[in-house]
């Protein structure tokens, strides 16, 4: 099974991407901990653009060719992170249907906001 979790900043991704990962044993990926370790490693400044998806799609396809279940999570800002294909990083018309050729697997996503009550709460 493959989850993407993505959202605006701030929203909860995070914080439901880990729960979602310790209740069902899948691999959690986070984009922003590999951009953060393409910074670090002095390969790239920020912004690093297409690079820690491109990784993500790597980790994911891997995982996914393993038989484990994958939650990636991140912004998702351009149009081509949406529309990749998670087993192969790969755009074809014949992975977009949600399948990779090499592994099948169930696609979902979900989208974070954060709004507030009519208290001003957080919710």
């Amino acid at each position: 099974m493959f989850i993407v979790i993505g959202g605006l900043p701030g929203t909860g991704k995070t914080n439901s991407a880990r729960l979602l990962a310790v209740r069902t044993g899948a691999a959690h990926l986070r984009v922003d901990t590999i951009e953060q370790a393409i910074v670090r490693s002095g390969l790239a400044g920020h912004p690093v653009g297409p690079a820690g998806y491109a990784v993500g799609y790597a980790l994911s396809g891997d995982h996914l060719r393993q038989g484990l279940s994958v939650i990636a999570e991140s912004v998702n800002p351009p149009a081509v992170t949406r529309d990749a294909s998670p087993g192969t990083g790969s755009t074809s018309s014949s992975t977009r249907r949600g399948r990779s050729r090499r592994s099948p697997s169930h696609r979902s996503s979900a989208d974070c906001t954060r709004t507030r009550s009519t208290d001003g709460r957080r919710r």
